[in-house]
C-alpha cells in the first residue's frame, strides 16, 4: 500500500504477485461502504469509520494476514452479530501454530479501535521486518502514580 492513498479493497483475491512484488489488482467501484464486509473493521461495518481512513486498509491487511496464517478466513463461518462480536473482541479460532510475533502483528492490525492499529502500512511493514510489535510507553501515565516510599515495597 502506498503511504498516501487507501483502497478499502484489500483481500486475498485482490492481491497479485507481479515480478515478485505484491500489487493490489482491484479497486472496485467506490461506494458508500467500500470493501468486502468480512474484511472491514467493526466501525466500517457499522458506518462509524470515515470513508477516507487508510487504517481501514490496515485492518483488512491484518485480516488477510490471519487468513494466510490460518490457511482460510478465521471468521468464514460467522455472520451477522456473531461476526460483529468476533471482530470487536478479536476472537480467533484455536489451533494457530505460528510465531507469537506474527500473531501479535496481525492482532494489532485488526484492533477494533483505529487509533490502536498500525497507523500506516509503513508502520506495519517495519513491525514485520523487526518481527515485533512496537510498544509505546505513555510517560504521562507513568508519572500519575508516585514511586513507592519504601524501595522494598512490592506492588
Amino acid at each position: 500500500m502506498h503511504a498516501n492513498w487507501y483502497t478499502t479493497y484489500i483481500k486475498p483475491s485482490n492481491i497479485l504477485l507481479r515480478d515478485g512484488k505484491a500489487v493490489i489488482a482491484d479497486f472496485g467501484i467506490v461506494n458508500t461502504t467500500g470493501g468486502t464486509v468480512i474484511y472491514c473493521s467493526p466501525d466500517k461495518g457499522s458506518g462509524v469509520a470515515r470513508r477516507d481512513d487508510a487504517r481501514e486498509d490496515i485492518y483488512a491487511l491484518g485480516v488477510t494476514l490471519l487468513e494466510l496464517l490460518y490457511r482460510g478466513h478465521p471468521w468464514d463461518s460467522l455472520t451477522g452479530d456473531e461476526l460483529k462480536a468476533a471482530k470487536r473482541q478479536r476472537r480467533l479460532p484455536s489451533g494457530l501454530n505460528e510465531p507469537t510475533w506474527l500473531i501479535e502483528i496481525a492482532l494489532k492490525a485488526i484492533h477494533p479501535v483505529a487509533e490502536l492499529r498500525f497507523q500506516t502500512a509503513a508502520d506495519m511493514g517495519a513491525a514485520l521486518r523487526a518481527k515485533s510489535v512496537p510498544v509505546r510507553v505513555d510517560r504521562q501515565a507513568i508519572s500519575v502514580y508516585p514511586p513507592p516510599s519504601n524501595p522494598q515495597t512490592k506492588w
